[in-house]
């Protein structure tokens, strides 16, 4: 039965990932290895690391473990070219949030705001950068805030928007159910098209040709409009 077979994969030798969490990642290969045999055919994983909140000696923690992450990722990027699951598996590496690019008095970096996430596989359009990445490092920079905390300028909602559509997230209700506030972000948003090779879709009412005009809009109170206001503001004008 299923419970036969997935202890059997579990027991599989397999390739052998050094580094931290290497371990984690090697289970991960063997429950993608095993999907067709349980009759699954898509699931998420998630390989979860700590110790990164450098608030002193940031830079001798950094050298300690990003060379040990470095050899689990590669060991597991080269497990699912080996498997040929390479294309079909988007690998997301995160962080919870920004750090600082200024030094605190303790050689460390404090809790920031803007950052950034690494992708790989899943037949992305890969080798680019998708967001703006600061003009310079000094305070003067306009996505500098202080401090060294940087302003995001892709939304959490920006990168998973495009992967659940790739996932399978086809419906909008469902995709309203899966990230609620995508619709606060218009067209601010990384479709499927933007982010893979094979994707077709792109954001409903967003792209066409670029077109100027005046629109006054008539609010009971000052605030900005939301993303789904800006689409429909759009929409209502070039009729």
């Amino acid at each position: 039965d299923k419970t036969d077979t997935l202890w059997e994969y579990l027991n599989t030798p397999i390739r052998d990932i050094s580094g931290l969490r290497g371990n984690n990642f090697e289970q991960v290969l063997k429950m993608i290895g095993s999907a067709s045999s349980r009759g699954v055919n898509r699931e998420a994983f998630f390989v979860e690391l700590g110790g990164f909140d450098t608030h002193s000696s940031v830079i001798p923690s950094l050298d300690d473990k990003l060379p040990t992450v470095d050899e689990a990722i590669d060991g597991f990027y080269n497990g699912l070219n080996e498997m040929n699951m390479l294309d079909k598996v988007t690998t997301i590496i995160i962080s919870e949030f920004g750090r600082t690019i200024s030094p605190n008095t303790n050689d460390g970096s404090d809790h920031g705001w803007g950052g950034n996430y690494f992708l790989f596989g899943g037949g992305l359009e890969g080798r680019r950068i998708l967001g703006n990445y600061p003009e310079g490092f000094a305070e003067s920079d306009p996505t500098n805030i202080g401090r060294g905390r940087i302003l995001p300028t892709k939304s959490w909602d920006a990168l998973w928007y495009g992967v659940s559509r790739w996932y399978g997230v086809d419906d909008d209700t469902d995709m309203d159910h899966v990230l609620p506030n995508n619709q606060i972000f218009g067209c601010d948003l990384l479709s499927e098209w933007d982010l893979y090779k094979t994707g077709n879709e792109k954001i409903s009412g967003c792209g066409g040709s670029m077109i100027s005009f005046d629109l006054s809009v008539n609010l009971n109170q000052p605030r900005y409009l939301t993303g789904k206001e800006q689409k429909n503001a759009c929409c209502e004008s070039t009729y």
